[in-house]
């Protein structure tokens, strides 16, 4: 149970680190228009080293901090985060072939989602005073998209190299199991 904590928040930590280096990014590049939508990054590590109870706390506070840095309703990514952590869990039980590309596809199918529901959001909710058009969103979800194929592989990788030194050189385990 101990162990539980401990991947619980190194996940939680890497979740947070990136969603800053992401936000930097975001601060940068939207000079030319361009908005990095990753919402979909952030559910996956956890399906994969939690159980339910730990996955739904870590989902919910990444997606509270996605919440403040973007100014969406809060709750909105939390809510959101902490299904997919659950369709994530159960997909990953049910699905025999665990090859990373089939994650990253389950992944950029959930960020897609992900996009689509905001824009909904954002073109109902009128007092948000955000105007994002439907070229600037396919614009943004096309460059999103790209963008997230790689930074899932490598966030994948970071997580699998992260959590399996600290099983092994300080909670002497022999290796974190995946999918439990």
């Amino acid at each position: 149970m101990k162990n539980e904590y401990i991947i619980s928040t190194i996940i939680l930590l890497i979740n947070i680190v990136i969603i800053i280096l992401i936000t930097i990014l975001n601060s940068d590049i939207s000079n030319y228009g361009v908005f990095l939508y990753l919402p979909g990054l952030f559910f996956i590590n956890a399906s994969l080293y939690l159980n339910n109870i730990h996955g739904i706390i870590v989902s919910i506070f990444t997606g509270l901090f996605i919440d403040v840095i973007l100014t969406t309703p809060f709750g909105f990514h939390a809510i959101l985060l902490s299904f997919c952590f659950l369709l994530g869990k159960n997909w990953m039980l049910q699905n025999l072939n665990t090859k990373p590309w089939r994650c990253i596809i389950f992944q950029l199918s959930i960020n897609i989602m992900f996009n689509f529901i905001l824009l909904v959001t954002f073109k109902f909710r009128h007092e948000l005073s955000i105007d994002w058009s439907i070229s600037r969103f396919i614009t943004d979800l096309i460059i999103s998209s790209l963008i997230f194929i790689p930074i899932a592989f490598w966030k994948t990788e970071i997580n699998t190299v992260i959590i399996d030194y600290i099983s092994t050189k300080i909670i002497k385990t022999e290796q974190i199991n995946e999918i439990k």
